[in-house]
């Protein structure tokens, strides 16, 4: 079994890292989102209601999200398992250590953001022309890709899908800064309880 997870694992992130990559090929500035300096340099334009609105569409984005997800995971888990516990990549982690899991969990979509909002959400919607596809096409990738994750059930799509939804529509209205901060936040309150123990 797991040779099969292995084989999940790298067929997924080695798809996705092909087409990622030749996407930045075509356009290097994919990657110059992911400098510290791009960061910086739009921080130091912002007054206070840039800030504002960032941080308000971020936080609204966060409580959407977990609502959305958590409801739509109850309903579709009466009928089927959304995840092995024993096998879920992050109850694994969260045995090793419970900070490891804080920062995994915090970490991890940054990257998942910029790739699936900041290049694969802006490719599709552009080549498409159409803002709806690219946010639909890029939400099914996105939940899609989740399966490879260990211990991630069929039945999970749903609500990844979901998820990946609310995170677009942030990406759209408060830009990649936005989905991550609420990607990231949404993971933190997520894994908070079992960082301390509760």
């Amino acid at each position: 079994m797991i040779w099969f997870e292995i084989l999940k694992i790298a067929l997924a992130g080695g798809l996705l890292g092909y087409v990622v990559g030749m996407l930045i090929v075509k356009r290097p500035y994919y990657i110059n989102r992911v400098r510290p300096k791009f960061w910086m340099r739009i921080a130091k334009k912002m007054d206070i209601k840039d800030w504002a609105k960032l941080i308000g569409a971020s936080s609204f984005f966060i409580i959407l999200t977990y609502f959305v997800i958590t409801y739509s995971g109850d309903f579709i888990g009466r009928f089927w398992a959304l995840y092995s516990p024993e096998e879920y990549v992050f109850s694994q982690i969260e045995a090793v250590s419970p900070l490891l899991l804080l920062i995994t969990a915090t970490l991890i979509p940054v990257i998942e953001e910029w790739v699936f909002r900041g290049i694969l959400q802006e490719e599709i919607s552009r080549r498409l022309r159409s803002r709806t596809a690219g946010l639909v096409l890029t939400a099914a990738i996105f939940a899609l890709f989740h399966l490879s994750n260990p211990g991630t059930y069929p039945a999970a799509v749903l609500p990844l899908f979901l998820g990946g939804l609310m995170f677009g529509i942030c990406y759209i209205y408060a830009g990649l800064a936005g989905s991550i901060l609420s990607h990231s936040a949404y993971n933190f309150i997520l894994v908070l309880p079992a960082v301390l123990g509760i």
